[in-house]
């Protein structure tokens, strides 16, 4: 651009004797901005689409097309707002809802290398670290772990439940949900007596555990289970 600009004598007599260097081209765009451009582009398009118009006519007819396409653009910063137009389905629901919303955009490094983009409201840069953000949306997605850990690990990798009735179905979903958290709960102490993350611990060899002993203990009197699972953990 500076090469093509130190060519115009006739438009820029001014810096005709002295070369333009990119910093006034880049204050120079910057002062034109968008406008002219667009302008430009509407007054040249029409004169050109005039042009042999006849020529490319198909069966005496203009013949166009309509597609979309986007352009990539440099990444903005890690951390910045963003504005987001609230759906009409969703302000039908809830008319106390504003046209746009302002959120957060803060982008993160997944394990697999990929970027994501996390949105939130929770805009007090200070108080709300990206870092800590983007560590504690890490931890929402071991709900996907959990699900692996309800629907193989518990089931013993069956493909169906063993109910055939839609009551007996109902029934045995509680049934492992209740036995699901039983585990996890029992995991999250023996977390917290060992200082580690309840994560850390292995599903699997806690469900093993806990079902031998379990069986094991059927013949136990109830008041004696407290000091056995303590012991266990």
């Amino acid at each position: 651009m500076p090469e093509v600009l130190a060519s115009l004598d006739p438009a820029l007599p001014s810096a005709s004797d002295r070369p333009v260097s990119k910093s006034a081209v880049t204050q120079a765009r910057q002062r034109l901005g968008a406008a002219p451009m667009q302008s430009l582009f509407n007054q040249t398009a029409r004169a050109w689409c005039a042009q042999d118009a006849e020529r490319h006519a198909w069966k005496g007819l203009s013949l166009w097309a309509m597609d979309g396409t986007t352009f990539r653009a440099p990444d903005s910063a890690d951390d910045c707002l963003v504005r987001m137009r609230v759906s009409p389905q969703a302000r039908a629901k809830s008319p106390e809802l504003p046209e746009p919303w302002t959120a957060r955009a803060v982008r993160m490094v997944c394990a697999s290398g990929k970027q994501r983009t996390l949105l939130t409201s929770l805009l007090d840069r200070r108080r709300y670290k990206a870092e800590a953000l983007a560590e504690c949306y890490r931890r929402r997605w071991e709900i996907e772990t959990s699900y692996r850990e309800l629907k193989q690990s518990m089931l013993g990798e069956a493909l169906t439940l063993r109910s055939q009735q839609p009551e007996g179905v109902e029934q045995e979903i509680w049934g492992a949900l209740i036995a699901y958290n039983l585990v996890s709960l029992e995991m999250a102490k023996a977390a917290i007596q060992a200082k580690v993350e309840p994560t850390d611990l292995s599903f699997l060899r806690a469900l093993h555990i806990l079902q031998h002993e379990m069986i094991w203990a059927v013949g136990m009197a109830p008041g004696k289970l407290p000091a056995h699972l303590l012991r266990l953990r």
